[in-house]
């Protein structure tokens, strides 16, 4: 498959429910990421921080009302999306509470990022996110130099590890970024930048073809209309 280097970390923990013909439980398998983010929104609503519990409340109900989720089989989407979800609002918690952050807490957000990015390459897009957290958390000095070398080992160590699983399958520390590839006779480059134009292509404007890579006019006809209510939550979010 020319996406053999994209392969995520959701496709690992299904292939054990692959089994023969029967696929349903591979769906129950992305139910399972559905659960755990809604259990997580509970908890935030339940937060005596009125902040928190209103931020988890709001999008519950916002969940409920546009539910878009995809329960087939091996995709990645939906286990991206809970997990990046998860991430943002877990930093989003540790700004609001005030509090000194433990490392313990600052690992589990660090994890949470990695098994976003893990589960989909574009997720990589949460570590700005964490980038900024920890750096408003630094500069209110609610966390030490100490706590984030600690907390940042284990999930230092399996961003080694995930890194190096794509350079032995496509030769590719970040597949499909064409700039990632070593010149090593398996490296995949020609392959990265075929599927770096398509992914791109596809998030621009979804079946619109390659058009997208020639000029904007992708984003006023189709990116804005269909994100803006996302960009505007997002916004409001951070506002208030």
């Amino acid at each position: 498959h020319s996406r053999f280097g994209s392969n995520s970390f959701v496709e690992y923990i299904s292939a054990p429910l692959w089994i023969g013909q029967y696929f349903k439980l591979l769906s129950y398998n992305m139910s399972l990421f559905i659960i755990t983010l809604m259990m997580f929104l509970l908890q935030m609503a339940r937060s005596a921080n009125p902040s928190i519990a209103a931020m988890g409340f709001i999008t519950i109900i916002g969940l409920i009302i546009n539910s878009n989720f995809d329960f087939n089989y091996t995709s990645t989407d939906t286990p991206t999306g809970v997990l990046f979800a998860m991430t943002f609002f877990y930093g989003a918690s540790l700004l609001l509470n005030k509090i000194k952050v433990t490392t313990r807490q600052l690992q589990i957000f660090f994890l949470m990022a990695f098994m976003c990015f893990a589960c989909k390459v574009s997720g990589a897009v949460i570590f700005m996110w964490v980038a900024m957290v920890v750096a408003m958390l630094a500069l209110e000095k609610i966390i030490m130099l100490r706590s984030f070398l600690y907390a940042s080992i284990l999930p230092g160590f399996l961003m080694v590890v995930w890194l190096a699983r794509g350079f032995v399958i496509s030769g590719c520390l970040l597949f499909p970024l064409p700039e990632s590839c070593f010149d090593v006779y398996w490296n995949s480059k020609a392959a990265a930048i075929d599927n770096g134009s398509s992914v791109t292509a596809w998030a621009r404007h979804a079946a619109g073809g390659m058009y997208s890579l020639t000029s904007w006019d992708w984003f006023p006809n189709w990116w804005w209309p269909r994100y803006s209510f996302f960009c505007i939550y997002m916004v409001l979010t951070a506002v208030f």
